[in-house]
């Protein structure tokens, strides 16, 4: 790969946006907003045999069809039997963001029933195509990559993006903590403080960003994607926190941050009542100092008082921060493991 080139000259591919090809009786078509109905009506056949835990609803395809960085005329295709139902969907959307690296994830799926037919190599060949046009269009010299997300327990969808030239760069676990166990006690340094993420959210971003500057994959947060992912689904602010760190000038710090969620809609697949937590991030200066564990032992009591029966999270099996042991000490351990497969440009 010659990053001294720009993604205009590394990639070559026609710019004219195509469908998948025609195979297995399937007619491919652009989605819109319409096709909602089918699409939780094939996502759930999908998360039945795949990901029983998970549940994709209509107020979810909304929100992601309404973002900003999703072309619903170019980058997206529903694949339709016979009767007119969805047996396969794809969606494929960059980055905004790209500093050090652009990303674009090849999101889709095909309706267990209809597996092994050739109709995820025809998707996942026209999400390739798509998506190098995306990098095709970029002034940007930074490294490139497609990537697909995939249960490593659903052999079907990892074999298929590893016949297509696809590798496992990183694995990512989710793991989750029982409340009803005795919980851990926030303990901070003196003149530390947990106040409410509202009113904070801009030093929060400012948090985040310098928390993950050194992970894996990240990229800055512009203050508008982050007002908007606070406003998406089930984000609650008013679980959400920060912690301050006392300063000589009296105005104090915005040192740690962490995002909660409440996902009600994924409750009955799950068949717990749990509480996410999408983020914990602590300033690069303030490590060390037990801030990340003060404000998950928070967290929990919150989530408990909530009335919830589990806490939830999701983390780089290969943090250089240690997360894992951090979690693993907070009485969380590993139900499930997510790969990230990818091609790099």
């Amino acid at each position: 790969m010659n990053t001294s080139l720009t993604l205009k000259h590394r990639v070559c591919v026609s710019p004219t946006p195509r469908l998948p090809a025609s195979v297995a009786g399937v007619a491919w078509r652009r989605v819109c907003h319409d096709d909602i109905p089918l699409l939780v009506a094939l996502s759930q056949a999908c998360h039945a045999v795949d990901s029983p835990w998970e549940a994709t609803s209509a107020t979810d395809y909304a929100l992601t069809f309404d973002e900003p960085s999703v072309n619903l005329e170019q980058d997206s295709v529903i694949g339709l039997d016979a009767q007119g139902r969805a047996v396969a969907y794809g969606l494929v959307f960059g980055s905004p963001t790209h500093n050090t690296l652009v990303w674009v994830d090849l999101e889709g799926m095909v309706h267990p029933e209809r597996r092994g037919e050739g109709i995820g190599t025809a998707l996942l060949t026209w999400q390739e195509e798509r998506g190098q046009q995306f990098l095709s269009t970029l002034d940007a010299t930074a490294p490139a990559l497609l990537a697909v997300a995939a249960w490593n327990s659903v052999q079907s969808s990892c074999q298929l993006a590893q016949e297509n030239g696809y590798r496992t760069i990183r694995s990512w676990l989710e793991l989750e903590r029982e409340l009803d166990h005795a919980l851990p006690t926030p303990a901070l340094p003196e003149g530390y403080r947990i106040e409410s993420y509202i009113g904070n959210e801009e030093a929060a971003r400012a948090v985040h960003n310098d928390a993950f500057r050194d992970h894996w994959g990240s990229q800055p947060v512009s203050k508008e994607e982050w007002l908007r992912d606070n406003q998406r689904g089930p984000t609650r602010t008013d679980l959400s926190f920060v912690i301050k760190a006392p300063s000589s000038n009296g105005s104090d710090t915005v040192v740690a941050t962490i995002i909660c969620a409440v996902p009600h809609e994924d409750w009955h697949a799950r068949g717990r009542r749990f509480g996410y937590i999408q983020v914990v991030g602590v300033t690069s200066h303030a490590r060390g100092m037990g801030l990340a564990t003060a404000l998950i032992a928070h967290a929990l009591h919150c989530f408990k008082h909530e009335a919830l029966d589990l806490a939830v999270l999701s983390v780089d099996a290969e943090s250089l921060t240690g997360a894992v042991a951090l979690y693993e000490r907070l009485g969380f351990h590993t139900v499930r493991t997510a790969l990230t497969l990818v091609k790099e440009y």
